[in-house]
């Protein structure tokens, strides 16, 4: 990566510990200067928001069934495993599994990992022919004198769901922790990140 001098380099940063962002922005404001062997880095700002995620601790089947397309642009590398197996399309599965990890870990609503798990399997496709992904390789470094490529994708992909309206609400919870954390393996790399849509279709 290569930063012309004077221009800005943006980095974020999640946490779910108000006190470790605390610690994060009174570090940042101690140390506005950074000097490292490839230049001289100066603070230009600090700003953070707030992102709400509610703790749903259970899902209630109300309401009619409807149909949506979920369609989620994976704006970075990705990348799914499955047992040490690197996967090579956006399986549904895997999203929701990664979701459904996220979420619980960060609300404690262990008890719906089998209703997120149930959900992927049974109510959940992944539209093969609305796929525009493509493949990739992301170099990760070196070890000793071999350069670490792992495969990965990035683009659109396209899911259809079918769930109870009382349903809906725990879905736009699980992609909201999912934008701001990302899906997939490697995230700390910046892997795995998305944006979403949620699309109501007719009957």
């Amino acid at each position: 990566m290569h930063v012309e001098e004077g221009d800005i380099l943006s980095f974020s940063i999640y946490t779910s510990s108000r006190d470790l962002a605390t610690r994060i922005v009174s570090e940042l404001n101690r140390m506005q200067t950074l000097k490292e062997p490839c230049g001289t880095f100066e603070l230009a700002g600090v700003e953070g928001r707030l992102i709400p995620v509610r703790c749903i601790k259970d899902v209630g089947p109300e309401g009619e069934y409807i149909n949506l397309r979920l369609i989620v642009h994976y704006l970075t590398p990705t990348r799914f495993m499955l047992k040490g197996l690197c996967l090579d399309y956006p399986s549904h599965i895997r999203f929701m599994k990664s979701l459904g990890k996220l979420y619980c870990r960060l609300t404690g609503s262990e008890g719906l990992r089998t209703y997120i798990d149930k959900l992927a399997l049974l109510n959940m496709e992944y539209e093969r022919t609305r796929d525009r992904t493509i493949q990739c390789y992301v170099d990760i470094g070196h070890e000793g004198n071999i350069r670490r490529l792992i495969r990965t994708f990035r683009g659109e992909a396209s899911y259809l769901l079918q769930v109870r309206a009382g349903e809906v609400e725990i879905l736009q919870e699980l992609l909201k922790v999912g934008e701001a954390l990302g899906v997939g393996v490697n995230r700390s790399l910046g892997l795995g990140r998305i944006k979403t849509t949620m699309i109501k279709m007719s009957d």
